[in-house]
């Protein structure tokens, strides 16, 4: 009985163990993980940590590129949903990832949108919040820990892939109930 309490642990382990080292390898992205200590550069050229960004207020961090046709249709909505969640403070901050800062700068214009708009120069970014795709985005809590977010389309995640409608009601509830608990 000992041996085959032995084994099943072992194993238990062996599965167990590849997932919690795969969450918690390096990047923090998982939900309550701090965001990253990663540096972005403004459009304006000063760089800036994204943890000083993102710490202080509930905030929404969008990945996009101006190649990336979901990702432009989107700004928009994100910019009405920003200035839904403006009176909670909820800020909205934008990343460029892979891109050329005037073509972004050029894409965010265009859309009519306004945010904070970031770099990702030196892919920093892309690495350690290990992104897939553009759009990407995360919501961080006031002290910069990533929160679990129920979303309609991919159940509970922290990295809410591909666009969405920010600017339905019914999702603006679940942000900003997920964001001020």
């Amino acid at each position: 009985m000992v041996a085959w309490q032995a084994a099943r642990r072992y194993l238990g382990l062996m599965i167990v163990g590849p997932i919690v080292a795969a969450c918690s390898a390096g990047s923090g992205v998982v939900p309550g993980g701090v965001v990253p200590e990663v540096t972005v550069t403004a459009v304006d050229g000063k760089s800036v940590s994204l943890k000083k960004l993102a710490f202080g207020k509930p905030t929404i961090l969008n990945m996009w590129a101006s190649w990336c046709d979901p990702c432009t249709r989107e700004l928009p909505a994100l910019s009405r949903l920003k200035d839904s969640l403006a009176k909670d403070g909820v800020q909205v901050v934008t990343i460029g990832i892979q891109d050329d800062p005037a073509s972004l700068e050029n894409a965010l214009r265009n859309s009519g949108a306004s945010f904070p708009l970031y770099i990702d120069k030196e892919g920093q970014v892309a690495s350690r919040f290990k992104i897939a795709g553009v759009p990407e985005t995360f919501l961080l809590n006031a002290e910069g820990k990533f929160v679990l977010f129920d979303d309609p389309t991919q159940g509970p995640t922290i990295r809410l892939m591909g666009p969405r409608d920010w600017d339905d009601p019914s999702f603006i509830r679940r942000i900003r109930a997920a964001l001020t608990k």
